[in-house]
């Protein structure tokens, strides 16, 4: 997850344009989702500068793993 907002950080900080210096933070603070279950984080984010700000979000989701099959041995 962890690596996914870094991602998303980075592609909103490549993509401002205008603004009064503006800067980019996030509230990502190591949340994670059980693998086995499966389950959403949403991350927002906050875009400011001197004139205002803006609170775009996204979710991650993982889905459960399928269980296993097989076939008993006889």
């Amino acid at each position: 997850i962890a690596a996914w907002v870094t991602a998303q950080t980075n592609s909103i900080n490549s993509s401002l344009a205008g603004g009064c210096s503006p800067s980019v933070s996030h509230d990502f603070t190591n949340q994670s989702i059980d693998f086995c279950t499966g389950g959403t984080v949403t991350i927002t984010w906050t875009v400011e500068d001197i004139c205002g700000s803006t609170n775009p979000t996204a979710t991650y989701t993982l889905t459960q793993p399928q269980a296993v099959s097989y076939d008993a041995p006889s």
